[in-house]
């Protein structure tokens, strides 16, 4: 259920489309945050569907090079299966944008 809709049964008034979608692999995920602790808080595995106060749609999502080159370097493995997870959302926006998902 898109958050707007929970928003909206709670106060009773109409809210813009706010959706979350998440595509997070566990295994990456819980490697994620054996690089670190801190990624736990903004895995990069979610896109969010916004309707701006125009009604037009955005879709949205972390950048994925502050996990991949904003610190320590990531392991051989990570750093592939980071480079996997960046390409997944890349495709998944760019269909989404198209309306092909």
């Amino acid at each position: 259920m898109p958050i707007s809709e929970i928003a909206e049964f709670q106060t009773g008034k109409k809210q813009r489309l706010l959706k979350i979608f998440r595509y997070c692999s566990p295994i990456t995920a819980m490697d994620i945050i054996e690089y670190s602790d801190a990624f736990s808080t903004f895995l990069p595995c979610r896109i969010a569907l916004i309707e701006d106060k125009s009604g037009k749609r955005w879709l949205y999502t972390l950048n994925m090079d502050v996990l991949i080159y904003g610190g320590r370097p990531l392991s051989k493995d990570l750093y592939k299966q980071a480079l996997e997870l960046k390409r997944v959302m890349i495709t998944l926006q760019k269909g989404g944008a198209k309306g092909e998902f």
